[in-house]
């Protein structure tokens, strides 16, 4: 099976220039990586970017990060429910997700709401791949998500319509030339499908959506920046988890100051609100949390030393919740940190070292360091090391105490304050090739060993009692290797990426839960008349679910998507979500599979003066 799945890519590489994301061109710049500006040639990490063109095609971020290679993804029935990240075969908990810079995931549940960010609020994302936690602290083990705001230059209207009764409203405004705003707002509505295939009752989703973003001069050699967005809205679940109310909510503040030819400062502030109340029949609950955080940064030109960065991280995590079990805590967090980055001895090197207090489990030491070199000109070599951690979350520690009789047993759920952090090592190395200006060819070999994994575990504490209490008991052993190819053809454009990933739990021999063995994308996209058209394939090979309990199969999905222009400033685009209606699963739970959507079709008519 893999012979075949290779034989395949390798096949497509010439023919099928594809469009899955806007093919970055080598001198685009990234900051996430190194948390400062470089291109993407100049990077030594794997990185990818989405922009406006996958953004405009997407009826949800999910489709838009599809096709990122080393991302693995599942959502539980359609839009607006529970959507999980995997990336690299680590936990969805191993990602850290930054909004305009801020840290923001929810503090209880340790994951980002994928699901209610519109892809209308966002201007690009970048994905980096690898453990960046020198540089960011906790999450970031597979890698970082970082998400900005929408950036509209100008005024814009766009609205949906598609199957399942599902609508879209979109306006925007941007301009401006020293001081330049945009504004965005939104509604999207659905019938929605049942969210398991055993159900007959649908469940819709509704999600009011604003994002907006301020910026320019306040002196000379002094900027500022404003960001904000909120998604808000309410959620149709199955009737034994109950119905959902949401709001989520990111702001930044950021001064970026030129002190001088040499030296930058930036100061960011952050606000990052998750509220949740969940109408459940059986533990119904309003769960609040909130993280305030600030970033102090420096970066230092010291040519020939090369560039040096130091900072200051601090946040406070303050979750609150009410109903089925009462949790009121706080936690914070501090950190130092410093990046060199250097050309030495014919090579491009990169070190880091970060320093982290917990308010719970103390202080954490992770650090990281890469090289790269040119081969030739058109071959470059890359090679890095980081360390990683991932703190427990509110959850895990301070989960009230509850007993709950069923059956004649009493079952016990409580959190565990003594808990240590998660901690991974990983290693990696890449080789790219250019072939002239049509082809980039990428290969990147990885292996990370996660130890002290958190799991709810049970125990006998009495006749006829059991207790559920978190325990750093599970370890992790990932190897993976990426295969890539983007470029374009004349007038083709080209994106294809083939992982071979074995992401085994140590303790049990299993591979981790809705993370296939193989995946494959391929995606092309040509001019058609005056528009455009691509079509996109999926395909992933089988995958374990509820601990390795039941076996998800296979599947292999074609997306297509269109647009075209129209007179007076106007654009059609229409996507057509698995065109030949396959059935699969991407999530499982005990009460049956999750439903995934069949043939679906969306139509998009924006206004957008050219």
């Amino acid at each position: 099976m893999q012979r075949t799945y290779l034989a395949i890519a390798l096949a497509s590489l010439p023919l099928t220039p594809a469009l899955a994301q806007d093919i970055p061109t080598l001198d685009e710049i990234v900051v996430t990586a190194t948390r400062t500006a470089q291109t993407a040639d100049e990077t030594l990490a794997s990185v990818t970017v989405v922009g406006r063109r996958q953004l405009d095609q997407a009826t949800s971020l999910d489709e838009a990060l599809a096709t990122v290679p080393g991302l693995d993804l599942s959502r539980n029935g359609g839009y607006g429910k529970s959507t999980s990240v995997f990336m690299r075969g680590a936990n969805a908990g191993h990602v850290l997700v930054l909004v305009d810079g801020v840290r923001a995931a929810s503090a209880t549940l340790g994951t980002f709401a994928f699901e209610h960010l519109r892809p209308e609020q966002v201007e690009r994302i970048e994905i980096v791949r690898g453990p960046r936690a020198a540089l960011y602290g906790s999450e970031a083990v597979g890698g970082v998500i970082q998400i900005f705001t929408r950036q509209a230059k100008g005024p814009y209207i766009e609205a949906g319509l598609g199957g399942h009764d599902t609508r879209s409203l979109s306006v925007g405004i941007g301009g401006g030339d020293a001081w330049r705003y945009s504004l965005e707002a939104g509604r999207l509505t659905s019938e929605g499908i049942p969210s398991f295939a055993v159900l007959n009752s649908d469940h819709g989703y509704q999600n009011n959506h604003l994002a907006a973003r301020l910026s320019g001069p306040l002196a000379p050699g002094l900027r500022l920046e404003a960001d904000f967005s909120q998604a808000q809205g309410h959620s149709e679940q199955d009737p034994a988890v109950g119905n959902e109310d949401f709001r989520n909510r990111v702001a930044s503040l950021r001064l970026n100051h030129d002190i001088s030819d040499a030296w930058t400062q930036r100061l960011t502030l952050g606000h990052a609100l998750d509220d949740y109340t969940t109408h459940s029949p059986f533990l119904p609950a309003s769960i609040v949390t909130r993280r305030t955080s600030l970033a102090w940064q420096h970066d230092l030109n010291l040519t020939p030393a090369g560039l040096t960065t130091l900072g200051l991280d601090a946040w406070r995590d303050q979750a609150d919740k009410d109903g089925s079990g009462d949790i009121h805590a706080s936690l914070d967090t501090w950190a130092v940190y410093a990046q060199q980055q250097w050309r030495g001895l014919g090579s491009d090197w990169s070190a880091a070292l970060r320093r982290d207090h917990h308010e719970n489990y103390g202080d954490k030491t992770t650090g990281s360091l890469a090289w790269g070199r040119d081969l030739t000109a058109a071959t470059r070599l890359t090679a890095a090391w980081g360390t990683a951690v991932k703190a427990p979350t509110v959850n895990d520690l301070f989960w009230p105490y509850s007993s709950d009789l069923f059956l004649g047993t009493t079952y016990i759920t409580v959190g565990n304050p003594n808990l240590k952090p998660e901690s991974s090592n990983s290693l990696e190395l890449g080789l790219r090739h250019k072939l002239g200006d049509i082809l980039v060819l990428n290969a990147n070999a990885y292996r990370t060993r996660v130890t002290d994994l958190i799991e709810w575990q049970g125990t006998a504490t009495g006749l006829n009692e059991f207790t559920y209490t978190p325990t750093n008991v599970s370890k992790a052993d990932i190897k993976g290797l990426e295969l890539g190819a983007s470029g374009r053809l004349e007038q083709w454009r080209l994106a294809a990426a083939l992982t071979f990933l074995d992401a085994e739990n140590t303790g049990t021999g299993e591979q981790l839960d809705r993370r296939p063995k193989r995946k494959l994308t391929v995606t092309v996209g040509h001019p058609l008349g005056k528009g455009d058209i691509q079509a996109e394939w999926i395909a992933a090979s089988a995958r374990n679910d509820l601990n390795a309990a039941t076996r998800l199969a296979g599947y292999g999905i074609v997306n297509l998507a269109w647009k075209h222009p129209l007179p007076g400033d106007l654009e059609v685009q229409a996507r057509l979500e698995n065109l030949f209606d396959r059935h699969y699963v991407l999530a499982s739970s005990f009460s049956g599979d999750y439903n995934t959507f069949g043939r679906s079709l969306f139509v998009t008519l924006r206004y957008q003066p050219r």
